[in-house]
């Protein structure tokens, strides 16, 4: 999962009770990193225009720099992610927002693994650079999105757009690129009108994230009726919630009907997110009456 986040001048604007947008959007990013499911996914983050500078004639670009899982991150980035001074002191003077480019990025930052992708991009007005006609920025960010969730790219990520006030999340660029994202639980695009609002919205999207991390790869298919036990940093899941749920709610289920790939839910799948891939063991019994 990679957060896009702007950091144009208006993100200084107070956002309830927070300071500010961007302070309301680092707080909530910093949240999920250190608090939501630290080992279920990996983190990116990358903004827009960059704080460093453009080369040449191009006075709005992107970040060429890009940070991975709260584990990898350094004292240095997590500087860069945050916003310890004033809201101003964190931002650009640039009003641009280059989104096609940064969406053009992503394929950079997300390699083109089966399991699920996500681009977070949090934005407070349309795409679009100084002197750039608006209708043309609007198309090219939307045709960004289809190029990621179409061939060649093969990384076909979850695009969601976060607006950040009232004005955003009546955009209808920023609507129209949240409708080709394909992410469509909350009406697009996602709004947030305060920091708690968007701590919440946020955990959710990073919840759906983590669910992949409840797929498992055995070595051979268990039998319908097996209990698998499963340990989590020694902890063994209660027998309850390790045998077979075909409702899908507490327990385990094929992925595909008769495959070695299954799906653990509930209590099962909280305690397999909480811990490193590396710390899973998992054994079966099978049914009475299976060799």
């Amino acid at each position: 999962m990679i957060f896009l986040v702007g950091r144009n001048p208006s993100m200084a604007i107070p956002f309830g009770s927070d300071a500010s947008r961007i302070t309301a959007v680092t707080n909530a990013i910093q949240y999920v990193i250190d608090k939501a499911f630290p080992f279920a996914v990996n983190y990116g983050y990358a903004e827009y225009p960059s704080r460093t500078g453009c080369t040449g004639s191009n006075s709005c670009c992107v970040s060429t720099d890009g940070w991975l899982r709260p584990s990898n991150l350094t004292s240095q980035s997590e500087r860069m992610v945050s916003c310890d001074g004033p809201p101003s002191s964190c931002l650009v003077a640039n009003d641009g927002r280059p989104v096609a480019q940064a969406l053009g990025r992503i394929p950079q930052w997300l390699s083109s693994a089966t399991n699920p992708r996500y681009a977070i991009l949090f934005a407070d007005g349309s795409p679009g650079c100084s002197g750039e006609n608006s209708g043309d920025a609007c198309t090219q960010a939307i045709a960004a999105i289809t190029s990621l969730r179409q061939p060649p790219t093969g990384i076909k990520p979850v695009v969601v757009v976060v607006a950040l006030g009232d004005d955003a999340s009546k955009n209808t660029c920023l609507k129209m690129m949240a409708q080709e994202g394909g992410y469509f639980d909350m009406p697009p695009p996602v709004q947030a009108g305060d920091g708690k609002t968007l701590n919440t919205v946020l955990t959710q999207i990073v919840a759906k994230a983590a669910l992949d991390y409840c797929t498992i790869n055995l070595t051979s298919a268990p039998d319908p009726g097996s209990t698998l036990h499963i340990k989590v940093w020694g902890i063994e899941i209660d027998r309850d919630t390790s045998t077979r749920d075909p409702s899908q709610k507490d327990g385990w289920d094929f992925n595909a009907a008769g495959s070695s790939r299954i799906q653990v839910y509930g209590e099962a799948c909280e305690l397999l997110q909480s811990a490193p891939r590396s710390e899973i063991r998992i054994s079966s019994c099978p049914s009475q009456g299976s060799p």
